[in-house]
């Protein structure tokens, strides 16, 4: 099953909010996870790199099948690819701050992977 969501979506208890990648000197991103501390949850900055496991970062079950695939770092089009079929953006609304606009590539990159999901039928 894929999914796709953006700024922080929760799916199924599951908050990831990508703030940032790098890909130098190695590719990285900089993430937004709901973490066990001390008995507590909360929301912390974390550093992730390729095959980072979330629930080992966070000790939290609703991050049980996202492992890093993938961190696309091409200006436009940032994005972390999960094992499990989840993407996730890097938030538009940053850009909007900017007075850019959506890049023609991101547009695209959208539309493929809402057509891949309805060829798996998976209802939004």
């Amino acid at each position: 099953m894929a999914s796709v969501k953006v700024d922080g979506a929760a799916i199924d208890g599951a908050y990831i909010k990508l703030v940032s990648v790098k890909n130098k000197p190695n590719i990285r991103a900089k993430v937004d996870l709901d973490i066990l501390q001390n008995g507590e949850r909360k929301r912390k900055p974390k550093e992730l790199k390729k095959n980072d496991d979330l629930l080992e970062i966070t000790k939290l079950q609703q991050y049980e099948g996202f492992i890093v695939n993938d961190i696309y770092t091409q200006p436009g089009n940032e994005y972390i690819e999960f094992i499990n079929g989840t993407f996730e953006l890097l938030s538009q609304a940053k850009k909007a701050e900017k007075n850019t606009a959506v890049s023609p590539n991101f547009k695209l990159f959208l539309y493929r992977i809402k057509r891949a999901i309805q060829k798996l039928e998976i209802k939004f």
